[in-house]
């Protein structure tokens, strides 16, 4: 015989399932609300980040602008990841890695690095806001390989806010787009893994790394895949 649930039973069933209800009901609500506000941080944080990172650009310094190269190359913190290396350099200082750079040897450097296409390019990073510079960007070719060396230094006080992957694109812009490179190429420490981090959002890939230093190549096609995926 099919048992039937009394009235008192159907009230407190109902009132259970009625419970439970409201319960789903304020964890959705809560959950919605949670969402929305990380939403907002999270749009907040990039609207931010956007702001201090993308108001830069590569500025091609005049002749008597050298003095910002001569004081950053003299900033042990820097400087840091140039030290202890057996550099046959007479400006060379092995102990802070700062290299220094008198006003003698100014033109003769200038000539060499600065407006000297094909073979190199060189800029300070500059801060379009308020025109500070923040640091360096350099390529030049090597014939052997037929690709570009590049170099990038970061002033001590702007690293860690994603200036430097930036200024590797702004650079590779001018590698691939202003001097047809086939190639371009970097190595370091592999310690490093802020600036691997950098390349590869780059578009660099990593092609050899022993004896703690890594290598990382990004060829023409590699680098016009790289931007239209980017757009």
């Amino acid at each position: 015989m099919k048992k039937t649930l009394d009235s008192f039973e159907v009230i407190f069933v109902s009132g259970v399932i009625g419970f439970f209800d409201i319960i789903i009901l304020f964890e959705l609500r809560i959950t919605r609300i949670l969402t929305k506000i990380y939403k907002n941080i999270l749009t907040i944080t990039q609207k931010k980040g956007a702001v201090m990172r993308k108001d830069i650009k590569l500025y091609v310094p005049k002749l008597d602008e050298m003095e910002y190269r001569q004081i950053f190359l003299l900033q042990p913190g820097t400087m840091d990841y140039n030290k202890g290396y057996e550099i046959n350099h007479e400006n060379y200082h092995k102990d802070t890695g700062c290299i220094d750079f008198p006003k003698s040897q100014w033109e003769s450097w200038y000539h060499l690095w600065v407006n000297n296409k094909p073979n190199c390019f060189y800029a300070y990073i500059k801060r379009t806001e308020d025109s500070q510079f923040m640091g360096e960007v350099n390529i030049h070719y090597n014939q052997e390989c037929e690709w570009y060396e590049m170099g990038i230094v970061i002033e001590e006080k702007y690293r860690g806010k994603g200036y430097s992957t930036d200024a590797l694109r702004l650079l590779l812009k001018v590698a691939f787009e202003e001097y047809n490179a086939n190639g371009v190429h970097n190595n370091f420490e592999y310690s490093k893994h802020t600036a691997i981090k950098a390349h590869i959002d780059s578009g660099f890939r990593i092609i050899d790394h022993n004896e703690g230093n890594v290598d990382v190549y990004i060829s023409r096609t590699q680098y016009f895949d790289h931007i239209s995926r980017s757009a």
